[in-house]
């Protein structure tokens, strides 16, 4: 019972405070997607 996330969010998920945009350009950051995609995906966000 308990542990270490207890009352806490599960490694899973996101903090409330994180944007989509933040999760994009963490995703950037670890090369996960190429600026080609970053550039895409933040154009749609802004919409």
């Amino acid at each position: 019972m308990g542990g270490p996330w207890s009352g806490t969010y599960p490694p899973h998920q996101l903090p409330p405070t994180q944007t989509p945009l933040d999760i994009l350009k963490e995703r950037f950051a670890r090369g996960e997607i190429d600026k080609a995609e970053f550039e895409d995906r933040r154009r749609v966000l802004g919409e």
